[in-house]
């Protein structure tokens, strides 16, 4: 898959931790939680691999998806 067809979506934790991301196409996800977004290389597949951990998701049409993250410290640049 090319670089280009990554699409990035982005949510903000509310105080309990929860997020919620409406209108995603049908597909599978990985998903990843951050301390610091500004310090993520989302578009840099080979950082993401060496740092991201990420969860698998699957969204179905019309339906909710829930997964469980555990917030990451992005690493200094």
């Amino acid at each position: 898959m090319e670089l280009d067809s990554f699409r990035h979506w982005f949510g903000k934790a509310d105080a309990k931790g929860h997020f919620k991301i409406e209108g995603l196409p049908p597909g599978d996800y990985q998903v990843s939680a951050w301390d610091d977004i500004g310090l993520v290389e989302y578009a840099n597949p080979a950082w993401m691999q060496l740092n991201a951990k990420t969860v698998a998701a699957t969204v179905q049409g019309s339906q909710t998806t829930q997964v469980k993250v555990i917030r990451q410290v992005a690493p200094p640049e």
